[in-house]
């Protein structure tokens, strides 16, 4: 069972969401947490986007049939959700929700990889009594993004899914390490165990940063 589902800001402008009523549009939100809760997978473990029978849809629901199967028969006919053995699906439902290339653990270890390499030839081309305090010991590169994700676990709020993966593994590229984890410990001082989430702590070093302050170590 997932936690959470994805749900783009573009159905805003999605013509056939627009074109639902009020009504329709909440019971298409619930299809959506009841297709990420039911997680349905095939053979590749990728997500179907399966709801079941229009019967076990509407006890999910805890509503009667009659009351939501106006909806279902507009999304069908909308091509939102299709039919398939008697089943409901959510089309396209395991496109939309698949991790992105970028948030993938293989993805971040070559990246990371990469930044060590290039990390390794700086240091060789580098004099050691020009290096500066920016130059990252052996210790420091180890402080990956693995690292500052397990870091981050522990006084975030609420759930994190692959996109906040993708996000925080750019932030500790574009601030560094060092001043990630800095900035996880002052935002957590700052909400007093109340947790924190990235957009606060991206606020902590683009502070930082704009300040033109030493950032902690």
């Amino acid at each position: 069972m997932k936690t959470w589902v994805k749900v783009y800001t573009e159905i805003l402008n999605d013509p056939k969401i627009a074109q639902l009523p009020l009504p329709h549009a909440g019971v298409w939100l619930f299809l959506l947490a009841a297709a990420g809760t039911i997680d349905d997978r095939d053979g590749n473990e990728a997500e179907t986007g399966r709801l079941g029978t229009p019967e076990e849809v509407a006890w999910l629901m805890r509503r009667p049939l009659e009351d939501i199967q106006p909806a279902v028969d507009a999304f069908i006919e909308l091509g939102m959700v299709h039919t398939n053995a008697g089943a409901l699906y959510l089309t396209n439902y395991g496109k939309r929700q698949a991790r992105p290339p970028s948030a993938r653990p293989s993805a971040v270890r070559t990246r990371v990889k990469r930044h060590r390499a290039k990390k390794c030839n700086e240091d060789v081309t580098t004099p050691e009594q020009n290096r500066t305090e920016e130059n990252r010991t052996e210790v420091e590169v180890e402080e990956t993004a693995t690292t500052c994700l397990n870091l981050f676990n522990e006084v975030r709020k609420g759930p994190i899914n692959e996109l906040d993966v993708a996000e925080l593994e750019g932030m500790v590229s574009e601030f560094g390490p060092q001043q990630f984890t800095a900035a996880i410990r002052e935002a957590n001082l700052s909400r007093r165990g109340d947790g924190v989430n990235l957009k606060y702590i991206r606020a902590i070093l683009s502070r930082w940063q704009s300040a033109g302050v030493a950032m902690p170590a």
